[in-house]
């Protein structure tokens, strides 16, 4: 009974010693069947391990596949591979932790101490992103380089009531370095509020009259002139902070950011509106092209902090048609949301 007790504890001993020498194995599945097995004795081994070309891996394994002859290396510490013949079923064993799923992680930017979350790892590979932009902004126009106002123009427009608004697919590129580049198209309004009420449009084969509508029995409420453009537009931006964190924001993440750029647009609709209380509200809508200009052009600039954007855009070509109207270049500036 003694030999049988001391049996047993030498078979328990021996299983514990070859547990403790078990090899750890990590499996790196590929394709449909294939795998890569790393057998890891000891984790000072990892830092040899980084030092292998993978390259020279690849060439190796085919080279071995094809039956050809791969030298081993007689320097155990040399970082290139060392190809084996020995089958799956002889290096994994019964205690084989889970195969696990192998992603290449790319580090070649540092986080500058700003943390990234989740979104940001799965998504830091992006050099193109997209999203949708809203512009909503104050509009107005110069003649001149004035404004109308300065002389009492009867096409002066209410600066507080006058708006340009935009909705745009953007794509945001990232260039090199801090430089990006936004670029898409989209459509905006713009919407022109006269500061006088009583201001009517007249379309005249010598080009555009603008008049005060002199009947003083309803009482007018407002007078606009609407224009719809589809736009596109490139502007490069300059990233200042962490430009990995700004490719995957819409708001270009915690840096400051400043750029400047181009549009062009061409209009697809123009009218006038004129609201006016008799009895009751009423309203008169004429559609036309009002010798308004066919296409558009100009700059844009932007600067932005945070998840706050600002734009301010100007046409470098008149609203009207040459000598058909007042030369009026438009203007606006606001927030993106």
């Amino acid at each position: 009974m003694k030999n049988i007790a001391t049996l047993i504890l030498i078979v328990l001993s021996s299983t514990v010693w070859a547990y403790q020498q078990q090899p750890d194995t990590v499996i790196i599945n590929f394709g449909k069947e294939s795998k890569i097995l790393f057998l890891i004795k000891d984790t000072k081994d990892l830092k040899i391990l980084r030092q292998y070309k993978m390259d020279s891996i690849i060439a190796d394994m085919d080279r071995k596949m094809n039956g050809e002859t791969v030298q081993t290396p007689e320097d155990t510490t040399s970082t290139e591979p060392v190809i084996s013949n020995q089958s799956e079923e002889e290096i994994a064993t019964s205690n084989e932790p889970p195969e696990e799923d192998f992603m290449e992680e790319e580090n070649d930017e540092h986080n500058d101490g700003d943390e990234v979350n989740s979104e940001a790892e799965s998504h830091s590979r992006y050099k193109t992103r997209n999203y949708m932009n809203f512009d909503f902004g104050l509009l107005n126009y110069l003649e001149n380089g004035s404004f109308p106002d300065k002389n009492n123009e009867l096409y002066t427009v209410n600066p507080l009531k006058s708006w340009n608004i935009g909705l745009s697919s953007v794509n945001k590129s990232r260039i090199g370095g801090p430089l990006f580049a936004e670029w898409g198209g989209g459509i905006n309004m713009y919407h022109f509020e006269f500061q006088n009420d009583k201001i009517r449009l007249l379309k005249e084969p010598t080009g555009i009259l603008f008049y005060e509508d002199t009947n003083a029995f309803p009482t007018y409420k407002r007078s606009s002139l609407n224009v719809t453009y589809v736009n596109a537009f490139f502007v490069p931006m300059i990233h200042f902070g962490n430009a990995r964190n700004s490719i995957y924001k819409k708001s270009g993440g915690k840096a400051f950011r400043v750029g400047a750029g181009m549009y062009a647009g061409y209009r697809i609709k123009s009218k006038t509106k004129l609201v006016y209380k008799d009895i009751k509200k009423e309203k008169i809508k004429e559609v036309d092209n009002f010798y308004l200009s066919n296409f558009r052009y100009g700059i844009r600039g932007q600067i932005g902090w945070k998840n706050t954007d600002l734009f301010i855009t100007y046409d470098l070509n008149p609203l009207f048609e040459t000598n058909k109207a007042p030369g009026l270049s438009a203007f606006s500036f606001g927030i993106i949301f």
